[in-house]
């Protein structure tokens, strides 16, 4: 885990996105590879994935629907 503040960037919560995996029924395979693959950085009050991250390893109309339903945490300075 990448122990510092947050980056100037789009995050959206671990929780939420796993959360959004197996509350919606999307292929837990996709679930299992972003746990593999996408970084967690650590915020001040939560754990986040960037989503340059997730965006890399999903489908283009997943990633949008997910979008949808988790929210995304812009950080500016």
């Amino acid at each position: 885990m990448q122990k510092s503040n947050l980056q100037p960037g789009n995050y959206m919560k671990v929780e939420s996105v796993m959360n959004y995996f197996y509350h919606y029924n999307v292929k837990s395979t996709l679930a299992s590879i972003i746990k593999k693959t996408c970084p967690i950085h650590e915020g001040e009050f939560d754990i986040y994935y960037n989503t340059k991250d997730l965006e890399s390893v999903m489908v283009a109309d997943i990633f949008r629907e997910m979008e949808c339903q988790v929210t995304t945490h812009m950080i500016i300075e």
